[in-house]
């Protein structure tokens, strides 16, 4: 992901944005469109970038995201009702935990900062904290 997508919307990329500039291909990225154009003549504040693309436009680069992604929605649907407006702006990790198939190795497929590659042996404390509850 370059960095230039955040500078160019002005703000952080939210991780449904990040999951679908990163597992969808290139054309069908929500992401691709709105920095084809100039910056200047697009005020991101009113671009709705999560719902700017079609859901059955989307390109999955495998099975493995694609499913993920259905999961994910099924379950928001499941916990917030149809109205995507009552739908969270941020991930639910826990939903996203139930879509991509649970925690494994301390890992989380999705969520690249669930985990610390650098420190063997410990898990991140979001993890330590959904694993200790039994909510998966």
């Amino acid at each position: 992901m370059e960095l230039g997508e955040a500078e160019a919307i002005g703000r952080e990329l939210s991780h449904i944005e990040m999951w679908k500039q990163s597992h969808c291909k290139k054309g069908s990225r929500p992401l691709d469109k709105d920095l084809s154009l100039l910056v200047k003549e697009v005020d991101f504040e009113d671009v709705d970038l999560d719902e700017n693309i079609e859901e059955e436009n989307l390109d999955w680069v495998d099975d493995r995201a694609r499913e993920t992604w259905v999961k994910y929605k099924e379950c928001l649907v499941n916990k917030y009702g149809k109205e995507q407006c009552k739908h969270p702006k941020s991930v639910d990790k826990d939903l996203w935990i139930q879509a991509s198939g649970g925690i494994k190795k301390g890992k989380v497929y999705g969520l690249s900062n669930v985990s610390d590659s650098y420190t063997h042996g410990r898990q991140n404390p979001e993890i330590e904290r959904i694993i200790q509850s039994g909510n998966l």
